[in-house]
């Protein structure tokens, strides 16, 4: 199990699957590191079933939530540039309102 807490990197996104089921996709930050070491880690966050509906008016750019995720796993990319990058993904089994939103903007 994974816990941490993030901030939305962009407002979430309600879809449905051909079968019917409902999937509440979104990205969120957080800092890893101290000091000059510090850096922003993303991860792509989905959360299966009618939860997400009922909550996808609230997850909006800037939001502070606790998640508890399950499925960790790492996905490599190809940048813009051409180089290689990486990013996490895993699928949210709950999650908690932290409060709280970005006011810079």
């Amino acid at each position: 199990m994974f816990t941490k807490l993030i901030r939305l990197g962009r407002d979430a996104e309600l879809k449905t699957t051909t079968t019917g089921t409902q999937v509440l996709n979104f990205a969120g930050a957080y800092n890893v590191g101290y000091g000059q070491n510090e850096k922003t880690q993303w991860i792509d966050c989905a959360l299966w079933g009618d939860r997400g509906a009922s909550v996808v008016q609230y997850m909006k750019k800037g939001s502070q939530i606790v998640i508890y995720g399950d499925d960790l796993q790492t996905e490599e990319f190809t940048k813009n540039d051409g180089s290689l990058g990486f990013k996490l993904k895993c699928r949210i089994v709950s999650f908690d309102f932290a409060g709280g939103t970005d006011t810079r903007g």
